[in-house]
């Protein structure tokens, strides 16, 4: 079978979603006996850096590389017959064997819309939002020019690049329906008891989902706030509890508990921590865009 080669944006020793989704289409095509291969890059493209970091960036290199930590071995297993390779930037990556190459993001797009080799047999973009987030959209908006098939996991991307005049093919991301699953029946559950991902970045606007449990709890003092996320706990009130990093078990069990999820996110290309929610049961979700 052909090879299959991921190139992701960088290491990923913490949790992330994106990641996850390529992950998991790495691992089941693995299982179906695909040889697959997937590579971390310590610069992406477009990087620029002073004399002062391109030698902490290459001791932080070294570092990983001799231990292995670029790989997501603490939150994510691998399957072991999948090659991961730890490289300085991906335009360094040599192919030995005929292959396709799918860019996992903006950046890898970028490393790939020039790559050649002559077992270079495919060329496809994995785009799993509008990642103008390190890129301006004018570049994000470029890259969809490029000569590269683009595969899209919602149907607002398929539209935003199908106005730039390029074809690309729809196909939804799949859920692990065992993963997460109804442990506590609906009506067992507090009504007051609510569940939110903690984020420190702007697009998952944590901020305004605070702002708006606030003004909930002044109108209903029985409200229990929960977060889970992968960053260190923030100073919260004494109604709240925070996970970092929960176990699944933990994690299966804090959304069995919870009646409603609340999602904050300005922009989700398609949203992994609100789907979760319907397999566990939770049976409300409110997305928060505004707090006046």
């Amino acid at each position: 079978m052909r090879k299959i080669v991921f190139w992701m944006p960088r290491a990923c020793m913490e949790p992330a979603g994106g990641f996850k989704i390529v992950f998991e289409y790495a691992n089941r095509l693995a299982k179906d006996g695909f040889p697959v291969e997937i590579v971390y890059p310590m610069i992406h493209y477009g990087a620029r850096y002073d004399w002062k970091h391109a030698i902490a960036y290459r001791l932080i290199f070294l570092w990983r590389l001799i231990f292995k930590s670029y790989k997501p071995a603490k939150w994510f297993h691998i399957e072991d017959s999948i090659r991961q390779r730890w490289l300085w930037k991906l335009e360094n990556y040599q192919l030995k064997e005929p292959a396709v190459i799918v860019a996992t993001a903006i950046e890898t797009a970028y490393s790939l819309q020039n790559y050649q080799s002559k077992y270079l047999e495919g060329k496809f973009n994995f785009i799993q939002g509008f990642e103008n987030w390190s890129f301006t959209d004018e570049q994000v908006i470029q890259s969809y020019h490029f000569p590269i098939k683009k595969i899209v996991i919602s149907t607002w991307l398929k539209d935003i690049v199908n106005s730039c005049g390029e074809k690309s093919v729809f196909i939804p991301n799949g859920f692990d329906f065992t993963f997460f699953n109804v442990k506590n029946p609906i009506t067992d559950r507090n009504e007051y008891e609510v569940i939110c991902m903690y984020h420190t970045s702007a697009l998952k606007d944590f901020s305004t989902a605070s702002k708006a449990f606030d003004i909930v709890k002044e109108k209903h003092p029985q409200l229990h706030v929960t977060l889970f996320g992968v960053f260190d706990k923030p100073d919260l009130p004494v109604w709240y509890d925070y996970y970092q990093r929960p176990e699944k078990e933990l994690f299966n069990k804090l959304y069995n508990n919870a009646a409603i999820y609340v999602g904050s996110s300005q922009v989700e290309g398609w949203g992994l921590t609100v789907v979760k929610r319907c397999n566990v049961g939770v049976p409300l979700f409110v997305q928060i865009t505004k707090v006046i």
